[in-house]
Order: C-alpha cells, then sequence, then structure tokens
C-alpha cells in the first residue's frame, strides 16, 4: 500500500466514525386513546413496558379491566369477578399494539400494579404485582406464578412494586405499605428492600428505613448517570384528578434520599410550594387539594434505551406512564373516584351505562432533567417523539 492509498484508508476512516449513527424517531400520542390492531382501546393499566433487545420487541403489562364497570374495582366489591386481571400487549415501535391476552390465569387474588422486567442472566421474563405476587415466564406472554414474596414487615399489607436492578446486578424493590390497624392518614409510608439474587423474594434487609411522607403510593426507583432516584405521589383510588409526583435523590441506594428542592420537590403540580401535591382522593366532598398538573397518577417511570453510538455507548430515555382515571368515554363527570363507598351507583351500568373503565386513557411522557440531575416539572404535551433502539 502506498502513501496516497495510506491516507485515503485514514481519510476514510474518519469520516466513518464522525459519521452519526442514524436513529428512528416515532411520536407518541397523548390526545387520543392508544388503540390495539383491532382499533380497541389498550387496556393496559398500572403496568410498564419491558424492551426485550433479543427480538427487537417492547411488552406492554397492565390492569386489564375488560367489560367491568366502576362497581367491579376491587375496593367497591372484592369477589371472584373483581377487576383488574393482568394483561400484555407487544409492539415493534410503541405504537401498534398487539393483545396478547392475560399473563396470569386469572384468580380469586389481587391482580394489579403489575411490574415486569427481564432478566438477562436467566433469559426469563419476571413479573411481580401487588400483594407480592411473582411470576416468572420464558416468552413474556404466558406467566407461572412462583408464590408471594414476602417483606421484613411481617403483617403489614404490602403494594406498590416496582424494581431497579442495580449495575453490580444486585435488586432493589420500592413499595407503599400499611401497618394492621393504622389511622388511614397515616399510612401508606414508602420504603425499600434488598431483592434475593434470583430477584423473586425480599431478603429483607431494610435498605432506606422509612420515606418521610405518608398516604402515598405508586413508587418508582430508577438510576440515571450515577443517581438514585424514587418517586411517589399521594393515593388517589381512582381519582380524575390524578396525584403529584414528588421527587428524591441519592448517591447511594441506602442514602441519605434527599427530596428535590422547589420549584422541583412535586413535579406533576401546580403549586409549587407544596411537598406532596393531592388531587381529591378518596375525599370527593372536599374541594381539589394543590391541583395536579397533569390529571393523572403516575405509576412507572421505565428506561427505555435509544439507538447505541457508533463507539457502542447507549443513552437512556425515562419514560413517565400515568392513569387517566375516569376520563374514558361514557363518564358524564358524576364518578369521580372508585372508592367511594357512599355512592357507588355513579360508576356503575345504572348510572352511567356506557362506561367502563378499561376504556380510560393513560398519559406517557419523557422526563426532562436539567445540568444538575433533577427531574424537571411537567408539562402537557399532546405528543412528543421517542427514538427507538434499533
Amino acid at each position: 500500500m502506498n502513501d496516497k492509498e495510506s491516507l485515503m484508508l485514514m481519510f476514510s476512516f474518519i469520516i466513518y466514525l464522525a459519521s452519526p449513527v442514524s436513529t428512528t424517531t416515532v411520536t407518541i400520542r397523548n390526545d387520543i386513546p392508544r388503540l390495539d390492531g383491532n382499533g380497541r382501546i389498550v387496556d393496559a393499566h398500572s403496568g410498564n413496558v419491558v424492551y426485550h433487545a433479543k427480538s427487537k420487541t417492547f411488552f406492554l403489562y397492565g390492569e386489564r379491566y375488560g367489560n367491568a364497570t366502576g362497581m367491579d374495582y376491587q375496593w367497591v366489591q372484592p369477589g371472584p369477578n373483581q377487576a383488574p386481571k393482568l394483561g400484555v400487549y407487544t409492539s415493534s415501535d410503541l405504537i401498534h399494539w398487539e393483545d396478547r391476552g392475560l399473563c396470569l390465569t386469572p384468580s380469586d387474588e389481587t391482580n394489579w400494579i403489575p411490574m415486569v422486567f427481564f432478566d438477562d442472566k436467566t433469559d426469563k421474563f419476571i413479573a411481580w404485582w401487588a400483594g407480592w405476587g411473582v411470576g416468572v415466564s420464558q416468552d413474556g406472554i404466558h406467566f407461572q406464578r412462583l408464590g408471594e414474596a414476602k417483606s421484613r414487615l411481617t403483617g403489614w399489607r404490602v403494594a406498590g412494586p416496582h424494581i431497579l436492578i442495580d449495575d453490580d446486578r444486585t435488586g432493589y424493590i420500592i413499595f407503599d405499605a400499611t401497618a394492621p390497624n393504622h389511622p388511614l392518614k397515616k399510612s401508606h409510608i414508602v420504603s425499600i428492600e434488598k431483592l434475593t439474587s434470583d430477584y423473586t423474594n425480599s431478603t429483607k434487609e431494610n435498605v432506606t428505613g422509612f420515606f418521610p411522607d405518608y398516604f402515598v403510593e405508586a413508587p418508582t426507583l430508577f438510576k440515571r448517570n450515577g443517581i438514585y432516584y424514587a418517586t411517589y405521589g399521594t393515593c388517589c383510588c381512582a381519582c380524575r384528578e390524578g396525584s403529584g409526583l414528588v421527587v428524591f435523590q441519592a448517591k447511594n441506594i441506602s442514602g441519605p434520599w434527599i427530596r428535590q428542592p422547589k420549584p422541583y420537590s412535586n413535579v406533576n403540580c401546580r403549586n409549587k410550594n407544596v411537598s406532596v401535591c393531592r388531587g381529591r382522593g378518596l375525599y370527593p366532598s372536599k374541594p381539589t387539594i394543590n391541583n395536579p398538573t397533569i390529571p393523572a397518577q403516575g405509576y412507572s417511570i421505565t428506561a427505555i434505551p435509544k439507538k447505541p453510538t457508533a463507539d457502542g455507548e447507549v443513552e437512556m430515555q425515562y419514560l413517565w406512564m400515568a392513569n387517566r382515571w375516569l376520563q374514558g368515554s361514557g363518564n358524564n363527570g358524576t364518578c369521580t373516584n372508585l372508592c367511594d363507598k357512599s355512592a357507588p351507583e355513579a360508576c356503575t351500568t345504572q348510572g352511567q351505562p356506557e362506561y367502563r373503565v378499561g376504556r380510560d386513557p393513560t398519559y406517557w411522557a419523557l422526563l426532562d432533567f436539567d445540568d444538575d440531575g433533577n427531574v424537571l416539572p411537567l408539562v402537557w404535551q399532546d405528543s412528543f417523539e421517542i427514538e427507538l433502539p434499533f
């Protein structure tokens, strides 16, 4: 190879390194409901999205209500016909969803608030749901129940499981818990425990103690650029107003956990001076308090990878997912939450013949961060773009 050929080869190599990787983006819409391939509203609530890199497939898990009315909600009328069950959809682009049916065989136990993740050590999907039921699946669609995990808080009611697998492969679960015979106004407090190495049970090792707020639920746990984030919102019980989004940060999973400074301490609230932003929740007779910015209750923050760069680096996008409770078609506004047992007829086929809980829309948004790593306040978006991993 002569000098001219060597220079040409070097020049071509430099151009290759400098050339950006072509990416594909799609537009996620919030101004219309998400639909499946048959034109039906996607009936997946309070769950999460999992990206499976080997098959380049997104799995969407969530509570499925089907034809249920408000009277079938678990807190209103528990029993063998109660809703919800757990369902799954798949997609190649986060836009076109295929209904894959129920991912768990229906049972009399409560199947709600699912959290699913892929364990690349075993090539299996692992699911947790409220009450700490645990299941496992080879294909991400058909799950086998493994039993019930146990917290260190013996006798407490535990719910809202959200799981983080850390960089060293250690698993952690964040959850809300209610003590036996605990006064309602002092219940629903958030904590973190360490998982066993197979991620199917808790070691009962306390990581954080309790976060300072009470009457909160739907916690999430994620990590970005070496910073741990924990979020939660006020108890809502399927309320139309939604709930806020409290954000804590820590440089170590064991803390100290620091509440984001105002005006970022609650990023889904019009009132920037409150720590916990509340909708009506269990108090329909009272006026709306604090006024959440997005009328939705968050339930998941999922890391979605972007396409790898030329040198193999992968940047994550953090997708906030929330329920727009009781905002589906057919609700005339008289049904304001699903825990108001004083007027249950407002949420039934007698009160609203056309309304079904499964038609409630969801709201998705990518979180934005400032240069210091703070989560920025949410603003309503009719649509936004997200980059696909391939």
